[in-house]
């Protein structure tokens, strides 16, 4: 009888380590996935240092950012080709977006653009086209080993400079006026 008692306990001891060398043995099993080490390529860690440091407390640097996220398609579109053109870019990313730090507003977005031989044509760009019809100011940078700093800065801020606000009225435009100067801060 001891010698049946102490079989069972071998045979489920025996049991128990079979079962746990086969489901790994209690680590994680690996899956077709792998994390990655970094969320920025080499030359957009060298740019993201030079843009932090260019914009400085002035915006929230955020990036990479799928379009989609930031600019969507208002209403119906006037022309057939919008939506279509939009879905063939909406996936794509923006390298990255600065946001006011205040609210996290979206002020403008940034992406790198890779060398191209000299003299290359444009040609038509269908992510300016659609950033310029939501009003989102885009800037490119050529992708590269250094970057300017004061480039950057100068860039970005005339990207996102506002043009004066005009009200229109019936009787034609009417310019905005000061009318109490007690409390304005020079």
């Amino acid at each position: 009888m001891n010698w049946l008692i102490i079989g069972g306990i071998v045979l489920a001891v025996s049991v128990f380590f079979a079962v746990r060398a086969l489901s790994g043995g209690g680590k994680p099993q690996r899956t077709g996935y792998q994390r990655r080490d970094f969320l920025f390529s080499a030359e957009e860690r060298l740019f993201h240092a030079s843009l932090k440091q260019a914009v400085g407390g002035d915006y929230e640097v955020f990036g990479p950012i799928r379009v989609g996220d930031v600019v969507s398609p208002r209403g119906t579109p006037p022309r057939q080709d919008g939506p279509r053109e939009f879905e063939d870019i909406r996936d794509g990313r923006f390298a990255f977006v600065l946001c006011d730090p205040a609210d996290l507003a979206i002020a403008c977005a940034v992406r790198l653009r890779e060398r191209g031989p000299a003299g290359q044509p444009a040609g038509s760009d269908p992510l300016k086209t659609i950033c310029h019809a939501a009003g989102l100011p885009l800037v490119g940078f050529e992708a590269g080993p250094v970057y300017d700093e004061h480039e950057i800065r100068e860039t970005i801020a005339q990207a996102v400079r506002k043009e004066p606000l005009y009200v229109t009225e019936s009787t034609g435009r009417k310019e905005p006026r000061i009318s109490c100067l007690d409390n304005l801060d020079l």
